[in-house]
């Protein structure tokens, strides 16, 4: 992700305590995170190495602002940039939706134009208006068996089924396109497990499930079960 909204006034409350070593580490810290589309690594020492602090105060700069993020088996997430990414992902599939129907627009003019100019020369050719049977495809009938073949042979209705029903449930038909285009299917054996055994979670239970489409692009069923949990509340959470 190239481009992000930088929220001023939500950046200015939250780290108005900040030095100003310390917000640079911020900044370069939430830069990788977009850049990458991945959670940042737990390790303090790798942290240093992505935000380029060398000196003592500039790596103790980093310890400092670790706390802006929340630590997971996937590593260190920020809610607000997840959140942003997830944002970004629904766009991106809707501008891809949006020109692959204008595409099939034009296609299916240039070829009703071809058929109309084929039709006009062989009623010309046979003086006849009413020899040519009807080329126009019953399309209402290719949309019906399209519909119903987005469901059929694969196991996303049974993941879909499974989600919690919660707000966060959303975007399905994002999420049958990622399920489609990465092949889920061949992974299915682990990831319904993983599902059913992760909604049976203190966090889960409680609320703090993530969006399918996030489960998806981040593959969380590659992360294992949470071996523990802090109930303790975030005072950074939300800064950006």
């Amino acid at each position: 992700m190239n481009f992000y909204k930088h929220y001023i006034g939500d950046f200015q409350r939250d780290t108005g305590h900040l030095s100003l070593t310390e917000r640079g580490a911020y900044l370069a810290l939430m830069h990788h995170y977009y850049a990458t589309e991945k959670p940042l690594p737990t390790d303090h020492s790798a942290l240093c190495r992505i935000a380029g602090a060398v000196t003592k105060p500039e790596q103790q700069a980093v310890k400092a602002v670790m706390g802006f993020f929340t630590p997971m088996e996937s590593g260190l997430v920020h809610n607000r940039i997840e959140a942003e990414l997830e944002k970004a992902g629904k766009q991106a599939d809707t501008n891809r939706r949006i020109a692959i129907e204008r595409e099939a627009r034009r296609k299916a003019e240039r070829e009703d134009n071809e058929q109309s100019t084929n039709r006009a020369t062989d009623r010309d050719t046979k003086g006849s208006t009413n020899t040519e049977p009807n080329q126009t495809p019953d399309t209402n009938k290719e949309k019906n068996t399209s519909a119903r073949a987005d469901f059929a042979g694969i196991k996303f209705p049974e993941f879909w089924e499974s989600w919690p029903k919660t707000d966060r449930k959303t975007a399905k038909a994002e999420c049958l396109k990622r399920w489609k285009l990465r092949g889920l299917d061949s992974l299915a054996d682990q990831i319904l497990p993983h599902l059913v055994a992760m909604k049976a979670t203190k966090k889960w239970r409680d609320g703090y499930e993530p969006a399918p489409l996030t489960y998806i692009n981040q593959r969380h069923w590659e992360d294992g079960l949470p071996q523990g949990e802090s109930s303790s509340e975030n005072q950074f959470e939300g800064a950006i």
